[in-house]
């Protein structure tokens, strides 16, 4: 049909072709896809594909599963079963340099994914007997280059491997996997000293060596494991060491606890001149490792780092191996590397004032399992991550959107709605203003209320306050959550009300989001002042509870910004010398973060918030933070360790449920409420997260089949859900009991979900 075209936005291009035996043959259309740009710069929504006006949905993709491995481990979505946008590729030709390419972070690295190739089953689709019409419509600003447009016609019909619908499987008839609850069985490992610069670890016959080496001045290094350690094995669970390294000295303590070792590592400035620290700790294994996992991905990167999953874990024959960053400092700085047979955790970038000291933690896991997800569960005991979760939660939109936010909520109108959306969270939107259009918004009358421009939304301060009083008389158990963003301002006037507060670049260039600048609140700049007093007003005037937006996720990269978070600095790599002074923006904002947190807590107030914690201080404190759907899988795997809670809050009905499945598949619980199979997942307090299930102490989870239970005697109501969301009549799950353990047998077809929800008696209220 064609060679090589250029679409643009503004003429969408139309392709037409007759149709003779429509029933006979399956018909594909073919294309290859790119942005007309330079060279390779990463990927966006930018197409939309339909054939005689119905949509061409990525259940039809024939060639390549929808979801892709990028190189630096990110799970990208071409598209949705259910539709017909695609993602596309900024590349400056059709080559294979963003397979061969090592050094592009969003290459691709999995064989049977073509970057930009799709190939479309559009049997259904088509017309016999006359024209068809193809219509390709761009989605970005950017050009699309389209080549190698085919129709064929083949009596071997390609299968549908992204059409779950017809990839489901029965229900098992034969035995179950085993997934009922048991507390984890974390052995001890045990120290040997194994030569003058390595600690060697046993763990149930398994020997692991670790090598630590740290900065010393004109590109030189200091090993580790020059402590008091025995030539054999000991029954010692702590062991010290002191290392001198010249201008800073490190305490050294290890401390053997049931499946892991505890490392706390105190690093003190001994002289009178800033000083900056680089360390690198490699575990060495004891075999090559199946798969290596860095923040819960597999990623081909040099360089690998997480906050909220700081981890790097090797999958072994019959044990998982992992290290993890735990104190603030640590997880917010760390590094993560691996080679063939070696997990690598280290730092570049930590400071120390004159006469100053940092105490970092980190801990080798090692466990006898091969799963990825007893690692996860093992760091989430250690770290108390297992608190309750509430939920659900309400996100008014579409045309409720209008009652919310215009009429004064009655009591009426509320009852009707809880009726309608069993929720017990609500968060509002953004403030706006009814008399300011979008389209008609400008930097002196913005249209949206961004951070300390809040207060000046009347309209919307009003109707929150309304929101909030007719709850607590209608429903006093349902929480409402004011919005705020820490970063965004729509202030008039911002950039030089607020100037010592911008957020910065590594340059040291003010960082935009759009047409406003971003801020960096801390409790000595202006701006943090005025955001504060923000918060106040929402709690104190509005009455609500606060819902914090990216509260870890806007302004992240270390800068020179004018306040010193007291412990990051870039350090040239070739001298160890401090090049200059660095601020992490979610180390410096932890005191006003504190400072925030401690003001809710004198006042009954909760934070809800949009991103996982980075901090241990933060994650420490046991609120909910969720991940947006547009974060995909890859934002529910850093959230593994504190609150995998996913938000879909913009769909209901047959793609919410998708939304919901999906979620479930990387061990985690969907918080929006967007029907019925939402109506008894809550409260949820989690014992144990797993790929596909999770089971908390009120209820389980499941997409899988399999037996479940508590490891004791409760007994379970079991509901269950079909592929399309709605309830199973009849729910028959036998129950298997051995030693006075009660499991129940879930046997369902691959697109159901079901509920066990736990049944109280006196032992269990």
């Amino acid at each position: 049909m064609a060679d090589e075209i250029i679409i643009s936005r503004s003429a969408p291009a139309r392709f037409s072709f007759p149709v003779r035996d429509a029933e006979a043959r399956q018909i594909r259309l073919s294309l290859d896809v790119r942005f007309d740009w330079k060279a390779l710069g990463g990927y966006t929504s930018g197409m939309s594909l339909c054939i005689n006006g119905k949509k061409v949905e990525g259940s039809r993709l024939l060639n390549k599963p929808l979801k892709c491995r990028l190189r630096n481990g990110t799970i990208l979505n071409w598209s949705s079963e259910d539709s017909a946008n695609y993602i596309v590729m900024y590349a400056g030709r059709f080559s294979d340099e963003i397979k061969t390419n090592e050094n592009y972070v969003y290459g691709i690295v999995e064989p049977d994914q073509d970057p930009f190739r799709f190939v479309f089953d559009l049997s259904g689709l088509t017309v016999h007997n006359q024209e068809n019409v193809v219509e390709i419509m761009p989605l970005h600003s950017v050009d699309l280059v389209v080549a190698n447009l085919q129709i064929e016609y083949d009596e071997q019909a390609l299968p549908r491997i992204n059409d779950t619908a017809a990839l489901v499987t029965p229900a098992p008839s034969g035995p179950l996997h085993d997934y009922t609850w048991r507390p984890q069985i974390m052995l001890e490992p045990r120290f040997r000293k194994s030569g003058p610069e390595a600690i060697a670890i046993e763990f149930q016959g398994k020997a692991y060596v670790l090598k630590s080496r740290f900065s010393l001045p004109e590109g030189k290094w200091q090993v580790g494991a020059q402590g008091q350690n025995s030539n054999r094995l000991t029954e010692d669970k702590v062991l010290t060491e002191n290392i001198d390294c010249g201008s800073y000295k490190v305490q050294r303590r290890f401390e053997i606890l049931p499946g892991r070792i505890k490392v706390q590592e105190t690093y003190a400035n001994t002289g009178n001149e800033l000083v900056g620290v680089i360390f690198e700790h490699a575990l060495l294994l004891p075999e090559k490792p199946k798969k290596i996992l860095r923040c819960g991905r597999e990623t081909e990167l040099a360089n690998s780092s997480s906050g909220s999953n700081p981890s790097i874990v090797a999958l072994l024959s019959a044990q998982v191996a992992g290290l993890v960053a735990e104190d603030d400092i640590f997880r917010n700085q760390h590094y993560l590397q691996k080679t063939e047979h070696e997990l690598i955790i280290g730092n570049r970038s930590l400071g120390l004032g004159p006469g100053a000291e940092h105490r970092l933690e980190w801990s080798i896991f090692l466990l006898e399992s091969t799963s990825y997800y007893d690692f996860v569960n093992a760091v989430r005991q250690a770290w108390g991550s297992n608190f309750t979760w509430q939920g659900p939660l309400a996100f008014p939109r579409s045309e409720k959107i209008t009652d919310w936010n215009v009429s004064n909520v009655t009591p009426a109108f509320i009852r009707r709605y809880l009726h309608e959306n069993p929720v017990r969270l609500v968060m509002t939107h953004l403030a706006t203003s009814p008399s300011i259009p979008r389209s008609k918004s400008t930097l002196e009358h913005p249209w949206i209320g961004h951070g300390t421009a809040i207060p000046q939304f009347d309209w919307w301060c009003g109707r929150t306050a309304v929101l909030v009083k007719t709850m607590r008389e209608v429903a006093p158990e349902v929480e409402v959550y004011a919005y705020l963003h820490k970063n965004l301002c729509s202030e008039p006037g911002y950039a030089e009300k607020y100037r010592d507060s911008a957020a910065l670049g590594q340059d040291g260039s003010v960082l935009r989001a759009g047409d406003l600048e971003l801020f960096q609140p801390t409790l000595n700049n202006s701006y943090g002042k005025a955001l504060a007093e923000v918060y106040r007003y929402i709690v104190t005037e509005l009455g609500a509870h606060l819902y914090l937006d990216e509260i870890c996720l806007s302004v992240t990269a270390a800068a020179p910004y004018p306040e010193w978070d007291n412990c990051s600095v870039e350090i040239n790599p070739s001298t160890h010398q401090v090049v200059r002074k660095l601020s992490a923006p979610n180390l410096l904002i932890r005191p006003w973060l504190e400072e925030m947190i401690a003001f809710l807590k004198q006042n009954n107030r909760k934070l809800l918030a949009n991103g996982p914690p980075v901090t241990r201080t933060l994650q420490d404190h046991h609120f909910q933070h969720f991940v947006e759907a547009g974060a995909g899988e890859s934002g529910l795997i850093a959230a593994h360790l504190s609150t995998p809670l996913a938000w879909q809050g913009y769909v209901v009905g047959l793609p919410a449920y998708k939304y919901f499945q999906e979620s479930l598949n990387h061990g985690a619980l969907t918080l929006t409420w967007s029907g019925v199979w939402n109506d008894h997942l809550f409260p949820f307090t989690p014992l144990e997260i797993g790929a596909g299930y999770l089971i908390g102490e009120e209820r389980i989870v499941t997409r899988i089949s399999g037996l479940f239970g508590w490891g004791d005697d409760s007994q379970a109501e079991v509901k269950m859900y079909n592929g399309k969301g709605a309830p199973v009549e009849a729910v028959a799950a036998a129950k298997q009991e051995q030693n006075g353990v009660l499991a129940y047998e879930v046997r369902m077809p691959s697109d159901h979900v079901a509920v066990l929800i736990r049944k109280k008696t006196d032992k269990r209220p």
